[in-house]
């Protein structure tokens, strides 16, 4: 889980703001494993509030690649607002 902190933690440097927002991030995801996907969507889930980043790690390990792209794509217009939020949830929680 989570083995490539500190991919997830260079998150923070993408803008929230801006005509380059969408860009970027389009690219960012673009790039993604499958297992980095799983990590997303769990932060991007714990951003949400929809638990802590283990127990939406666990909820996600039974979604496909493409099951993971999906739940990205949809929340892309707030897809950096929930990162920002997961990753603070995740830098604070430890887990």
């Amino acid at each position: 889980m989570l083995q490539n902190r500190k991919r997830w933690t260079s998150c923070r440097r993408l803008p929230t703001r801006g005509p380059h927002r969408k860009r970027k991030l389009v690219d960012f995801v673009s790039g993604l494993s499958y297992e980095q996907s799983m990590d997303i969507v769990a932060i991007m889930y714990s951003g949400r509030g929809d638990g802590t980043f283990s127990e939406m790690r666990e909820y996600v390990d039974n979604f496909s690649h493409e099951q993971c792209m999906n739940v990205i794509h949809g929340k892309f217009g707030r897809l950096a607002e929930y990162l920002k939020r997961g990753l603070a949830r995740l830098n604070t929680s430890g887990s």
